[in-house]
């Protein structure tokens, strides 16, 4: 198996689902025009990821002003926007104690021991200067000059899932039917539903919560830490919803505040919105 092969599978079978659903469109794509569009759109839903979960892990602790800043500019983000609160979230995460952190290896990800972006970090920034070139400046032609584009940007983004391989650690699911079992210790059990790579609508399975069961909200959005020792709560950023287009219920992702007061969630795959107090 050639090593994008093995890339490919690796994000579209274990990621979050956003970003696993979002490559498999981008991959089953064969124009370079569809296949440049997808690709980018998968970049920024990765970003949207990154950005929600990294901010919630950031949030169960001290706050600084950088990350409060860029926080106030979220009715309205840009890629560049999306870039700069992994970078001061991951900063931020980086100086506190390893178990005061969810995201353990976000901070040697987007930094160097002396403190300096990564070589992946430097990669981020060119792919989102490739992404506004696109956008705004003269489009490109079709032929060779428009699938190198897409060959590039398919190429940057196998480069930053590499290096993102721990995020297959984490585990996005949701709980349903939560009841405590009769037993000398406290104990929980479920079903769950994971939400790891492209299935929009996985079975969900009976577990096993343990104690930590207790500490769980029905129908709420949670990330799995790889050991299963920790769980970070993404709700309201990452909720499941039901889809108007569909009739069924989806996977939303942030995509920026309103007003301050309100979330507004999109799922990626129909584009259908949702607007969430905070």
């Amino acid at each position: 198996m050639s090593t994008n092969r093995i890339i490919d599978v690796m994000v579209t079978e274990s990621f979050p689902y956003p970003v696993a659903a979002a490559w498999h469109r981008a991959l089953s794509r064969t124009s370079d025009s569809e296949r440049l569009k997808h690709g980018l759109a998968t970049f920024e839903v990765l970003l949207r990821t990154l950005g929600a979960a990294l901010l919630l892990d950031y949030l169960r602790g001290v706050r600084t002003p950088t990350v409060d800043a860029l926080l106030k500019q979220l009715d309205k983000p840009s890629l560049g926007h999306w870039v700069g609160l992994i970078r001061e979230t991951a900063r931020a995460l980086n100086d506190r104690a390893s178990e005061e952190v969810f995201f353990g290896p976000a901070g040697a990800w987007y930094f160097t021991t002396r403190g300096k972006p990564t070589e992946i970090a430097n990669r981020i920034d060119a792919l989102v200067t490739l992404r506004n070139q696109d956008v705004h400046d003269t489009p490109t032609s079709a032929g060779p000059a428009l699938a190198g584009r897409a060959n590039q940007v398919f190429s940057e983004l196998r480069a930053i899932f590499e290096s993102l391989s721990w995020l297959r650690g984490y585990r996005l699911f949701r709980i349903k039917g939560l009841k405590r079992r009769r037993s000398r210790q406290t104990q929980f059990e479920g079903k769950a539903t994971f939400f790891a790579g492209k299935d929009s609508a996985p079975i969900p399975i009976s577990t096993q919560l343990g104690a930590i069961g207790g500490d769980l909200l029905p129908d709420a959005c949670y990330m799995a830490s790889p050991t299963g020792q920790q769980i970070l709560e993404v709700t309201p950023f990452i909720r499941v919803e039901y889809d108007d287009r569909l009739n069924q219920e989806r996977v939303f992702l942030l995509r920026q505040t309103v007003k301050g007061k309100h979330i507004l969630l999109v799922n990626d795959d129909t584009g259908v919105e949702k607007k969430v107090l905070v």
